[in-house]
């Protein structure tokens, strides 16, 4: 039984089982404290903590031929992967990030809860682009498209989206379409497009981050923001998936 330990814990279970959980998970990873492994002489540890100045070596492990860096959210995880007692550290997960930058890393080996970090992934969290867009394009002429209702329907993704929605104020709805544009692509992808104000990148960096696996039957999925662009008049058409409750926005600015 997997009985969370720490906010860490109860993010990283939330991120497991809802995707739209997945970039707070991302937020509170960063935030938190991490229990490691060191290798080779030990450097001079204080209640479980690395102390300034001290140069230190990390346990690796070998899966399949891949090499990670294990990494625990708590002292019982650590505990549970090992078959004796061992010394370990305690430091801040930014700083473990920045220390071993290049490396993949393991979170919770062998643990019912845990995730695999790739060097790129990393990167990312580090430097804060995984929170924005993958990539970013810009139509520069006039391009026909073919939209319509995908054959299948994303269930599993629109409903991520619509828990994910009201946790970002800024949007104000969405509607989801297939799209085919014979100039660039091979074959058909889905198009979110959203209506919002403030912050857009944040909007599609989370949307990113949350329908990461939820697009199976599609090659790609993109976002438009309808600020008065030429799809307008055809979303304005048709139902969104998800529409800002007005009686939310009311209590929340009597709060």
């Amino acid at each position: 039984m997997f009985e969370p330990q720490n906010r860490l814990e109860e993010s990283l279970v939330k991120a497991t089982t809802q995707p739209e959980s997945r970039a707070q998970f991302y937020r509170d990873f960063l935030e938190s404290e991490l229990y490691l492994l060191p290798h080779g002489e030990v450097p001079e540890i204080k209640d479980g903590a690395l102390q300034t100045g001290s140069q230190v070596a990390f346990q690796a492990i070998a899966i399949e031929g891949k090499t990670w860096l294990p990494v625990f959210s708590s002292l019982p995880r650590l505990q549970a992967a090992l078959e004796d007692e061992r010394s370990y550290l305690r430091m801040a997960a930014r700083n473990f990030l920045e220390l071993t930058r290049g490396a993949d890393i393991m979170l919770n080996p062998g643990s019912e809860y845990g995730k695999e970090f790739v060097a790129s992934e990393i990167a990312g969290l580090l430097d804060g682009s995984i929170f924005g867009p993958e990539s970013q394009h810009v139509v520069e002429r006039d391009t026909e498209v073919l939209l319509g209702e995908p054959a299948r329907y994303p269930q599993a993704l629109v409903e991520a989206l619509q828990r994910l929605y009201p946790r970002l104020p800024m949007v104000k709805a969405a509607w989801l379409t297939q799209i085919f544009n014979p100039d660039r692509d091979e074959s058909a992808g889905l198009l979110i497009a959203i209506e919002a104000t403030g912050d857009w990148d944040r909007v599609v960096g989370e949307s990113g981050i949350t329908s990461r696996g939820l697009t199976p039957d599609h090659a790609y999925l993109d976002y438009i923001r309808l600020d008065g662009s030429t799809l307008q008049a055809y979303f304005r058409g048709k139902k969104p998936f998800y529409k800002k409750s007005l009686l939310g926005s009311l209590f929340r600015r009597g709060e």
